[in-house]
């Protein structure tokens, strides 16, 4: 699917160069999507092209979106580590 957005030309000359709008576009667009729930942090590497998941990591650090990390989440953690060992 396209989206297409229209921008006041003096604000889009302030986001940058024509060609990284569409990028920077579609990196807010998933960051919220993620923040939201929307969207898994595989459709997030999806989505931007990113060849691991530590790649996803660190993009979604920097927009802000961190990972929903629960209680359960790290006692799951706990006992896959341990049978590891």
């Amino acid at each position: 699917m396209n989206v297409a957005i229209e921008l006041p030309k003096e604000i889009a000359n302030s986001l940058g160069p024509d060609e990284d709008l569409s990028r920077i576009a579609l990196e807010a667009v998933a960051a919220q999507g993620y923040r939201n729930r929307k969207l898994s942090h595989a459709e997030v590497q999806r989505l931007l092209g990113f060849n691991s998941h530590w790649e996803t990591d660190a993009f979604l650090k920097q927009a802000g979106a961190h990972r929903d990390y629960t209680e359960a989440d790290l006692e799951r953690d706990i006992e896959i580590s341990q049978q590891i060992k």
